[in-house]
């Protein structure tokens, strides 16, 4: 099978990119063909694509093969590669429900639509008209190949991680949990973009942990190391994952809920001091069990051969159309963003004549200043009017 993959950006080891890396490598290793298209790759990505040998293009008509089908995901790229492979079929993944980039399009080609949780179903009915019944959920995984390494179930450090990429590194959400941390005796550290600190091999900084505050594929691959995880959102928590709740919190990816308070003090403290070796423990033997990239893979293969066996009809018209209603909502958000640019140009030139008037005034002032020090240096006769 020939698969033409197209990702936002591929430009650093978080998210959609390693998702998109991974399930690259783990097709190949299959026997399939893949490509990447992305309209922004740069290191680290790029390298780790050009080791596993996998092409990457930021063209999707100067992918090498002729597509099979094509896996959609961020709607700009995926409807590029639709209309540049008119007779490929495709499916949609869906990461996340809040970026507009990952907003599901509609097209006649797009014969399925996948997520890494059943919520995201509800979204692609109202966007594309889509049934419900009909969304793939592929969950999100860790991979096993990396991930080997287990803390002792019963061992503590004394140390807990918040594991987040986009949460405000002095906003109070962190100054929560860090309270939290403190009181129950644990020493928080942080790790992601928004703190400035990454790493390509959390592999080996997880198992350090006692706790982790993550999200998502953050949270799975910290529970498949062996770590109790409260997941997080970037203002909002949920409970600590344990055997009573953790299909609940499968089912929406290991995230906390949209519209939940703000993260509390009282709640993260009482969630801290419920953890147990034991139970955190059931937790990771059973993600190491479910949420495997094997199952996810297999997943995807199942939905790329049923798109490809579905006999596609010509309807130009339909696909026009399609597109049209597409570009409707592409030049919405170009006016937006260009009246945001015109009003963001208009604050700048108004701020740099406030700072030309303030800087004037200084070097005024400055210069009476000198003129002020300069008379109170001079004696007092001196200063006298010499009688004419």
């Amino acid at each position: 099978m020939k698969i033409l993959m197209t990702n936002h950006r591929l430009q650093s080891l978080g998210g959609t990119e390693l998702f998109v890396a991974e399930i690259a490598e783990a097709l190949v290793s299959r026997g399939h063909q893949v490509c990447v298209f992305s309209t922004a790759i740069s290191n680290p990505i790029a390298d780790r694509l050009t080791n596993l040998q996998i092409p990457f293009v930021t063209d999707p008509k100067a992918c090498p093969f002729q597509p099979d089908i094509i896996h959609g995901q961020h709607h700009l790229e995926a409807i590029t590669a639709l209309c540049s492979w008119p007779t490929c079929p495709a499916i949609y993944f869906i990461h996340g429900a809040t970026p507009w980039e990952e907003a599901p399009p509609k097209h006649p080609r797009i014969l399925s639509y996948l997520g890494t949780s059943p919520r995201f179903a509800w979204f692609v009915a109202e966007t594309c008209g889509f049934p419900e019944s009909s969304f793939i959920v592929a969950p999100n995984f860790f991979d096993s190949r990396r991930f080997t390494q287990q803390r002792p179930p019963a061992s503590t450090t004394g140390r807990a991680l918040v594991f987040h990429n986009t949460m405000a590194p002095d906003g109070p959400a962190i100054k929560t949990l860090r309270s939290a941390c403190e009181t129950v005796g644990l020493k928080l550290d942080t790790l992601g973009h928004a703190f400035g600190q990454t790493s390509p091999h959390p592999e080996r900084l997880l198992p350090d942990y006692d706790v982790v505050f993550a999200a998502g594929r953050s949270a799975i691959e910290a529970m498949a190391c062996g770590c109790a995880v409260i997941p997080i959102s970037a203002e909002q928590s949920a409970d600590w994952i344990c055997p009573d709740n953790f299909a609940d919190l499968a089912m929406r990816n290991f995230t906390a809920e949209v519209h939940a308070p703000p993260i509390d003090l009282q709640h993260i403290i009482t969630e801290l001091r419920r953890i147990t070796p034991a139970q955190t423990l059931a937790i990771t033997q059973r993600i190491r069990q479910e949420a495997t990239i094997d199952r996810t893979t297999d997943i995807l293969i199942s939905a790329y051969t049923s798109a490809i066996s579905q006999p596609l009809t010509n309807h130009p018209q339909e696909e026009i159309t399609s597109l049209s209603s597409y570009l409707l909502t592409i030049a919405q958000r170009v006016k937006d963003s260009d009246d945001r640019r015109a009003q963001l140009v208009d604050q700048k030139d108004r701020a740099s004549a406030r700072a030309a008037k303030w800087k004037q005034r200084a070097s005024d002032l400055t210069v009476h200043i000198k003129s002020l020090e300069l008379k109170a240096r001079t004696p007092w006769w001196k200063r006298l009017k010499k009688p004419r």
